[in-house]
């Protein structure tokens, strides 16, 4: 309860209390958004060196929002609106503490403005803004620059592949209703060409995919929080063979006057492994090809191999030498490699955790991928092979906290039946699914109220709770409890509602075990209590 000085304070400030200034940084920051409305708090820090004993805080939105419900402080007006200390609760903020009062709403929150007699100054409550970008399958090496444009601060990165690789620029500070453009990458080493490039995908309140060149708007929803928008390049085979890139050459490495040994190497080029392959070349001069090694050669001229039965796979980078014997002098006319598209197929696997209030990870679950009855890929966020049959595969996950709900599974390659999370994979395909989880976040709300607020000694009175979700998810095993007040006489059994009871007076509880959204599914608890002379 605020002390005598500071109720004195309060009424004689400007005569005996002028050199008593307290500092604080008062912030609204939102803390859950529905469709109609959202949770936010009021947060008082106290910035100076001396507790703050007594405090007002008012603050107002820009639309029509309406606070309905405000707790940890009495409030007044729905907009703007104006809260003062709880006697019953509040005592002082000591320097470098915060007091925070919760509150709900009805509408969107727009245009937030914060003052107060402690505040030093209005609350903007900035936005973090970054760019990241992610590359699938890369070439190693390629790089590139993003940036935003329309800011004082524009936000950048600047990423160079590793093959599969995330990569985060330094955030910026924006306000809420600002507007700016994400632009298009720029490749500051390799091509374009050889990638297909995503929409740009946020992790604000909304979810945002804004495509390259498109302006994006900061909402209130996100005031106060970090928004990542990330870009993602996959690689694609600018041979058009599929999945892979090879480069070939032929290499004399014995001539006599008649005729040479050569090789033609072939190497690949990409970042996937090579599960097959074939090269064909020819010659000018009339050159004839006899005997062919380390492949399976046919023709003398032109020369066509495939590899040998013992071939297993070709590394990114490695180098297979098919050898050979030939009459002539050589003359390369054409020489050609390419992959042959195999029954084998890669898959990967992220995920990704949108939370609201919650603090789980992508790495607290364990993600799968079941090919015929027998799970092939299984481990923690980017677990991936490229050695895979073609087929359909069966994705699941499991583990992770259990107030948390699979919103999506999307994959970019294949075919996904969103219905089964079943993803077929054909030969050759190279696929990134990724799993998406939010916290899932109730918002309720209990009121009471008595049949007679002018009892007698003696009576029996009934009290009612009236306990609903604002959503926007179900609750489950939502407890209820109730301190018998001084003064009143429990009649036992006299409690209803919900789906368990403890009626051990005076602390009377009430277990609901699934409590939907809506006025509709509502719970209403009661008892009766006899009221006792004094």
């Amino acid at each position: 309860m605020p002390s005598l000085l500071a109720k004195i304070c309060f009424v004689l400030s400007l005569l005996l209390c002028a050199n008593n200034t307290w500092a604080a940084q008062c912030e609204h920051v939102f803390t859950n958004h529905w469709g109609s409305g959202f949770q936010a708090e009021i947060r008082i820090t106290n910035t100076g060196t001396t507790p703050i004993t007594d405090w007002t805080v008012t603050w107002s939105y820009s639309d029509s929002t309406n606070v309905n419900n405000v707790w940890n402080g009495i409030s007044s007006g729905t907009n703007p609106v104006t809260a003062t200390p709880p006697p019953d609760s509040f005592d002082s903020i000591a320097p470098g503490a915060t007091w925070t009062m919760g509150l709900t709403a009805n509408g969107a929150g727009a245009g937030v403005s914060v003052s107060g007699d402690v505040c030093d100054t209005d609350s903007p409550n900035p936005v973090t803004f970054q760019l990241a970008k992610t590359w699938a399958n890369g070439i190693a090496g390629d790089a590139i620059t993003a940036t935003t444009s329309g800011l004082a601060t524009n936000a950048t990165v600047s990423s160079t592949s590793t093959g599969s690789n995330t990569e985060t620029g330094v955030g910026v500070s924006v306000s809420v209703g600002d507007v700016f453009t994400l632009s298009a990458e720029t490749f500051t080493s390799g091509s374009a060409t050889d990638y297909t490039a995503s929409d740009w995908v946020c992790d604000d309140n909304a979810n945002s995919v804004i495509a390259a060149g498109s302006s994006y708007t900061v909402s209130p929803a996100d005031a106060g929080n970090t928004v990542t928008c990330t870009i993602e390049n996959a690689y694609v085979d600018p041979t058009g063979s599929g999945s892979s890139e090879l480069a070939c050459v032929q290499v004399i490495t014995n001539n006599w006057g008649s005729g040479f040994n050569g090789e033609i190497q072939i190497t690949n080029t990409s970042n996937i492994a090579i599960t097959n392959w074939s090269t064909t070349w020819s010659y000018s001069d009339g050159t004839s090809v006899s005997n062919v090694w380390n492949g399976i050669g046919s023709g003398s001229n032109p020369i066509s191999a495939t590899p040998p039965n013992y071939f297993s796979t070709l590394a990114p980078g490695a180098t297979w030498s098919v050898g050979f014997t030939a009459n002539g002098q050589g003359a390369i006319d054409t020489i050609s490699c390419s992959t042959v598209l195999a029954d084998t197929v890669e898959l990967t696997l992220i995920k990704v955790v949108n939370n609201s209030v919650g603090s789980a990870t992508a790495n607290d679950w364990t993600l799968n991928a079941t090919l015929a009855g027998n799970s092939v890929l299984n481990g923690t966020s980017g677990v991936t092979s490229s050695s895979l049959a073609a087929g359909e595969y069966q994705l699941s996950e499991y583990g992770g906290p259990s107030a948390y709900q699979l919103v999506s599974i999307v994959c970019d390659a294949g075919a996904l039946d969103t219905a089964t999370n079943t993803l077929t994979l054909s030969g050759g395909d190279v696929a990134t699914c990724t799993f998406t989880n939010r916290d899932i976040v109730s918002d309720l709300a209990v009121s009471k109220s008595v049949n007679n607020t002018t009892p007698n000694v003696g009576d029996v009175l009934s009290f009612t709770l009236h306990v609903s979700n604002a959503g926007p998810d179900p609750a489950s095993n939502v407890q209820i409890d109730d301190i018998l007040p001084a003064g009143f006489a429990f009649v036992a059994g006299s409690m209803t509602g919900g789906d368990s009871q403890n009626q051990t007076a005076p602390n009377l509880a009430w277990i609901i075990n699934n409590l939907g959204v809506g006025a509709s599914n509502a719970v209403s608890l009661q008892y009766q209590a006899t009221v006792q002379p004094p």
